[in-house]
């Protein structure tokens, strides 16, 4: 066994702690690339809906469409990317798409036809899904056992405060330039941001380096009932083995539902509002409250599953968004609006804190990339399309409330799939 400054040095000279456990500096790297890769994520992205609209004469749908694709992408390219991460983990596949991220964002400040912007947003999108966001959850998942709930309540954090503050920080630009130099500055920032951070800091396990999970100096039994770390392991299940259980088809169903209903929801609350006669400065602030409370409960939501599960937390969380989308409905004062934003933000912190953490928890972390991946195949058929479906319901009924409303409908499915997905018993240790 190295002494514990060996074990650091052996792993990135970049890290200046070399007495603070390395997957430390992994959750680092998860937090500073979440952040940047925001503009690839509903909130951000609604603040561009109307101004591109204006501008060229492209129908919601239209815009929808283009972000539909890259999620279409994102889920569908999980399942490869996936099996990447599991064998060789995740800095090269987060540094290159932090480039592909830098670069679509270029082309979208430049775009001139609707087929530029199903390109550029949906190479973009699918790989902040697949490589950014899978990437970091693989990475801090393998780091941690004990403490792994706290540790990727962090890089979630990212995700969220990112989607909070980078509409307030480019609002000024859209407003005073124009919303195609917001891109160009977005551009740099995911760049700097996304790519060189992960190049720097995420490794792929601590075994590769000598070390164990958690920093632990040898391996101990026991656990909650929720993650036990039994003889040294995890229970350690491959994609044939978790397909043949009942959870793993339930956690897609709730997994699937959920994010058509968020992704519905934020990628459409800004124009919703807009065209109920808030002002623009008022209804860009919704994605904000939605992504502040989001971001301040991951931590909550990482200790609460800690001690808890992540079942628990995905149950919470599909009753609040059931409650959420009855409020957008009927929200026609910034008030009420601002009541949508932090309800869908407290759940939307659970969901993402619980999903990174969940498919670990029933499935174990040696194949939880190839396992995650080979579910989005079929997330990918129905989770998507939900701000594609409430673009085109918009353009034929001239209201949203009919799409929120099949969110509605969608999130109490994805309660009682959750309800029913209990863990499976293990079928092996490593």
């Amino acid at each position: 066994m190295f002494p514990p400054e060996t074990k650091v040095d052996r792993v990135s000279r970049f890290w200046p702690f070399p007495n603070l456990f390395y997957g430390w500096a992994v959750v680092w790297a998860g937090l500073v690339v979440s952040i940047a890769q925001a503009p690839m994520y509903g909130p951000v992205v609604s603040i561009f809906v109307k101004p591109i609209a204006d501008e060229t004469g492209w129908s919601r749908a239209t815009i929808a469409l283009g972000f539909t694709i890259g999620s279409i992408i994102g889920t569908f390219a999980g399942a490869p990317i996936g099996m990447i991460l599991d064998r060789f983990g995740s800095r090269g596949v987060v540094t290159f798409a932090g480039v592909v991220i830098a670069g679509s964002l270029v082309g979208m400040a430049t775009m001139t036809e609707p087929w530029h912007l199903w390109v550029f947003m949906g190479a973009g999108r699918g790989i902040a899904m697949s490589g950014v966001q899978m990437g970091t959850m693989v990475a801090v998942t393998n780091w941690f056992i004990v403490k792994r709930g706290r540790a990727s309540a962090i890089p979630s954090f990212g995700v969220r405060a990112g989607q909070g503050i980078v509409p307030l920080l480019i609002l000024p630009v859209i407003l005073g330039y124009g919303w195609r130099e917001a891109y160009w500055a977005l551009a740099g920032g995911a760049f700097l941001f996304v790519a060189l951070p992960a190049w720097a800091y995420l490794r792929r396990r601590p075994e590769d380096y000598g070390l164990l999970p958690d920093g632990a100096e040898h391996p101990t039994g026991g656990g909650t009932p929720r993650r036990r770390v039994l003889d040294g392991g995890e229970a350690s299940w491959t994609l044939a083995a978790a397909m043949r259980t009942k959870a793993f088809w339930l956690l897609i169903i709730a997994t699937a539902t959920g994010m058509f209903g968020q992704t519905a929801a934020n990628f459409h609350a800004v124009a919703n509002f807009l065209d109920r006669g808030m002002s623009e400065g008022m209804a860009f602030t919704i994605p904000a409250v939605f992504a502040g409370v989001s971001a301040v409960s991951t931590f909550g939501w990482g200790i609460a599953i800690e001690r808890t599960s992540a079942r628990a937390a995905l149950i919470v969380v599909a009753v609040l968004n059931t409650l959420g989308m009855l409020i957008i409905i009927w929200a026609v004062s910034y008030p009420a609006a601002a009541l949508y934003g932090a309800v869908a933000g407290f759940a939307g912190g659970g969901f993402l804190v619980a999903q990174r953490l969940i498919w670990a928890d029933y499935f174990g972390r040696f194949s939880v990339g190839t396992i995650r991946g080979g579910a989005s195949l079929f997330i990918g058929l129905v989770g998507p399309m939900g701000p594609l479906v409430a673009g085109v319901l918009f353009e034929s009924t001239g209201t949203y409330t009919i799409a929120f409303t099949i969110s509605a409908v969608l999130f109490s499915i994805g309660l009682v799939a959750t309800v029913f997905a209990k863990p499976p018993v293990p079928q092996s240790l490593t």
